[in-house]
């Protein structure tokens, strides 16, 4: 929105990746722990940079998006392999193929299928935000007269249009995207409660199948 290059991004994708670095550092101290927990604090995290980010406007600057892409990471990195350890705690060992298979293509799956609707999300409250503020766009509307809001907008001339326009577009996308955080947000903060429904049993500080499940699986 700020026209920010694609290298910089980059760097800005990469802080994420730092931080899920680090959760995954934090996770080989962390997994004596219950993984219930982790996962617990994996959703938190997420919710509460998806929350910080829905915040942001247009004036958002890159060092205001280093805490909650690096708190994002993290949380992924508490994520996965809390869920993966709970995933194969109660699989016998001679489906791990077939196991590790369905786990990683519902996976795969279930993201596209969230980013999709992320997208979504993005694109429609966009375009319903945009045609909400051109219906205010008329050489009657007199704000739009204001010295200090005019910047070269106007409603009579095409160059005054073009500018107005680039600019409803901005303010549409950005709610937009504000929109898609705050539905990021809520989603990992609904599913914290989730986690109490998540069968767990470690002996030795290794996950076992539950008795009487092995002798099913045998």
């Amino acid at each position: 929105m700020r026209g920010y290059p694609d290298s910089v991004i980059g760097y800005v994708l990469a802080i994420r990746g730092l931080g899920t670095l680090v959760g995954f550092f934090f996770m080989i101290v962390g997994s004596r722990l219950d993984p219930r927990l982790m996962v617990a604090a994996g959703f938190a995290t997420q919710g509460i940079s998806g929350w910080y980010m829905a915040q942001s406007d247009l004036n958002v600057m890159l060092e205001d998006l280093f805490w909650p892409m690096i708190v994002q990471g993290f949380g992924v990195g508490l994520l996965w392999p809390s869920i993966t350890a709970i995933t194969f705690s109660t699989l016998n060992h001679k489906y791990l193929d077939e196991g590790t298979a369905l786990y990683h293509l519902i996976r795969n799956m279930a993201s596209s299928i969230y980013i999709s609707i992320s997208v979504a999300v993005i694109m429609r409250t966009s375009s319903q935000r945009y045609a909400e503020m051109t219906d205010h766009v008329s050489p009657f509307n007199q704000n739009l007269d204001l010295p200090w809001a005019s910047r070269g907008w106007s409603a009579t001339t095409a160059e005054g249009l073009s500018h107005l326009g680039g600019e409803i577009g901005r303010q549409a996308a950005m709610i937009g995207y504000i929109n898609s955080f705050y539905m990021f947000s809520i989603t990992a903060f609904a599913f914290i409660p989730l986690v109490l429904l998540i069968r767990w049993k470690k002996e030795n500080g290794l996950p076992t199948v539950k008795e009487g499940e092995e002798n099913v699986h045998d």
